[in-house]
């Protein structure tokens, strides 16, 4: 593996250079091509927190605010601080996709008071709609105040639609020493998030009365999109980075960054002066001008071929030796034979 990571690098060097010699990058027959979005300034805003740089968490904060489910914090994220019940049913139905519907429910703001957020409201209400909380609940619940792991794993189950588990195949939850400080009722769906590994506990207890904070909150959130977003076209691809700048008019220019994968097949991020994406790399956040030639990546695309983020790692230095015998570009190959044959 280590020897191939460090061919791909040596290959995405050579592409380089190629696209310096033709003028453009040599796209092959069948490469995927991805774009980045036109609402990358916006999202470069929004994920421009002051308070998580060096955070343990800041990774999954950036990853969740570029999928969209963080929206309008300002400068600052609060990691430290806990989540209110209203924050977390909110970042739960975006994560579904299920924010226009909330927008789109009649709230009379004269009967629903007490929230803290804009769409407060309206996310209980959906949350009541879809049987998640009584009626009862929803009027005498205290959506301000944290909300509690239990409450966490409970409403992501019922919201993401994960089955309750009863009988035999409940196992999970068990191999925590406070099982018993779980609600009866919430059991079997809590054992559904545990099982599926989006939640853990912290040595041999869960803490389900424990409140949640607004990093534990992030990277749970983080956890469930790798295994809930799969499921709706979302995918994670990984490579080398290859760079080149491509002039196709008068006054439009076009950035090519081509990504060679582990199996030698490549595909290409696409930028122009409408379209951009996220660069994590070095922890910092900016735009695709901070990625270089040799960078190992991890790119985040959406179902609709649209690149959200791209987590970047600076390319390790490393030499070989031996006779280069010849550089396939339309098969992304390089062939050379060492000195020990």
């Amino acid at each position: 593996m280590r020897k191939t990571r460090i061919l791909n690098r040596l290959l995405a060097v050579l592409l380089a250079l190629t696209f310096l010699v033709t003028g453009g990058p040599p796209v092959a027959q069948g490469a995927e091509t991805y774009s980045g979005v036109s609402y990358c300034d916006s999202l470069l805003k929004n994920a421009s927190y002051q308070d998580v740089s060096g955070h343990w968490a800041q990774p999954s904060i950036y990853r969740v605010t570029a999928l969209g489910i963080v929206r309008g914090e300002g400068s600052k994220f609060r990691p430290n601080n806990t989540a209110s019940r209203e924050d977390v049913l909110g970042m739960l139905i975006r994560l579904a996709g299920l924010e226009g519907e909330a927008q789109r429910i009649n709230v009379d703001p004269t009967q629903e008071t007490g929230y803290q957020n804009y769409w407060g409201a309206n996310y209980v209400a959906l949350a009541q709609a879809m049987g998640i909380i009584t009626d009862e609940e929803r009027r005498n619940t205290n959506w301000r105040a944290a909300a509690t792991r239990e409450e966490t794993a409970y409403w992501m189950a019922r919201i993401l639609n994960y089955l309750p588990v009863y009988g035999q195949a409940q196992q999970a939850i068990y191999r925590f020493d406070d099982w018993k400080s779980f609600s009866r009722s919430r059991l079997p769906y809590c054992e559904a998030i545990i099982a599926a590994q989006i939640m853990t506990g912290t040595g041999n207890n869960f803490y389900p009365q424990k409140a949640i904070t607004r990093a534990e909150l992030a990277a749970v959130i983080d956890k469930a999109c790798q295994v809930y977003l799969t499921t709706k076209g979302y995918k994670t691809l990984q490579g080398t980075v290859g760079n080149s700048s491509f002039i196709t008019g008068p006054s439009v220019e076009r950035n090519y960054y081509q990504v060679v994968q582990d199996d030698g097949q490549s595909f290409f991020m696409v930028v122009d002066s409408e379209r951009d994406f996220l660069v994590y790399k070095n922890r910092t956040l900016g735009k695709s001008g901070f990625l270089n030639t040799g960078d190992s990546v991890k790119v985040l695309v959406g179902p609709q071929n649209e690149i959200l983020l791209v987590e970047a790692a600076s390319g390790a230095q490393a030499v070989l030796e031996g006779v280069l015998d010849y550089l396939d570009i339309t098969r992304n190959r390089l062939y050379l034979t060492g000195w020990d044959g």
